[in-house]
């Protein structure tokens, strides 16, 4: 299959600059930093041929200065090797293929900030274990065209990454919510059906990390059961955390696992799982009479009370205050018990 052409507008553009594009390659290239001509090729080609094509049938005007924020900003990306046909990471160019080009009013009005942030979301949604990137992408391109400033758009941002698996973003998606109007927040949590109130809605996603957004969008929620709502973690061999199986403790409201070299804070919710490495200072056994499971494998949060027969001989036990998390001597996964609807 032939590779795309560059398009005219952004051949034109950088026809017209040569010899200062060149004078940036030639300094990249005499500070010592990576580069790579077929690299710079396939992503002109590939992602920023696109975006200065949707430019020029918007804005002509702001070709060349879309063009050289793009152009610089592939020479960063080419340094640290994530742009181009072998890059690790292909999502960053699918991204920059199609969010770009649905951002285009927004995009020429300010290039250097919100290419630069999209690019940083899209290195996020990358480089995170668990998360696919062509969910946020999916996500970002539908949105793009709801979204009038630049604000709206960083903060939709947020939410997507939230659901896209990012769960240590959902502090400040939730806070995002409140900034944006109602149907762009809805629009971003996904939910298709009437908001009986959109106040008590994120109060709701607040209390609950594993409420359904369209769940809590109704104007009564179901009755919460005991369950299992998700397992993570995995040897790291697999591409998980844990040379060896962990053990958990909960400290500050959130749980914490810890294998024989390192420790990490667990951050999941309906939408995903991250971890984040911590020291490992004040981390007790503790017991939590409200919410256990027992060597039979019957689990009780409050009231609530569930039997997983995968759970009996439970090694170690922690909450966080919604969240139970249950290990097994023999495994290096944790699995996540919680009450909701």
């Amino acid at each position: 299959m032939d590779e795309p052409a560059l398009s005219s507008p952004l051949a034109a553009a950088l026809e017209r600059d040569r010899e200062r594009f060149n004078a940036l390659v030639a300094e990249r290239i005499a500070s010592g930093q990576r580069f790579d001509a077929a690299a710079l090729a396939a992503h002109m080609r590939n992602a920023v041929s696109p975006v200065i094509d949707a430019v020029d049938r918007v804005d002509p005007g702001s070709v060349a200065p879309v063009t050289d924020v793009l152009f610089r900003m592939t020479l960063d990306l080419i340094a640290r090797d994530l742009a181009g046909d072998g890059t690790r990471y292909p999502g960053i160019t699918e991204g920059w293929r199609r969010i770009f080009p649905a951002v285009v009013p927004l995009l020429v009005r300010a290039p250097q900030e919100l290419a630069g942030s999209l690019t940083n979301a899209l290195y996020n949604v990358s480089v995170s274990t668990g998360v696919v990137p062509e969910r946020w992408i999916d996500d970002m391109t539908a949105l793009a065209r709801h979204c009038v400033e630049v604000s709206e758009l960083l903060d939709v941002g947020k939410i997507a990454a939230w659901r896209a698996g990012l769960a240590h973003y959902r502090r400040g998606a939730l806070d995002a919510c409140r900034s944006l109007s109602p149907d762009l927040v809805a629009l971003a949590l996904g939910v298709s059906g009437a908001v009986a109130s959109y106040h008590s809605m994120i109060e709701r996603l607040e209390r609950d990390p594993w409420l359904d957004p369209a769940v809590a969008a109704t104007e009564r929620i179901p009755e919460p059961s005991l369950r299992v709502v998700a397992v993570t973690g995995a040897f790291r061999g697999f591409g998980g955390p844990f040379r060896v199986p962990p053990k958990l403790y909960a400290r500050d409201g959130q749980l914490v696992a810890k294998d024989d070299e390192a420790a990490w804070i667990l951050m999941a919710d309906r939408f995903g799982a991250t971890w984040h490495r911590c020291d490992d200072t004040g981390l007790l056994v503790q017991t939590f009479p409200d919410a256990v499971v027992g060597r039979d494998g019957e689990a009780r949060i409050g009231t609530q009370r569930a039997s997983i027969a995968a759970l009996r001989q439970p090694w170690t036990q922690a909450f966080d205050g919604t969240t139970l998390g249950v290990t097994l001597a023999l495994s290096h996964r944790i699995w996540l018990l919680a009450c909701t609807p």
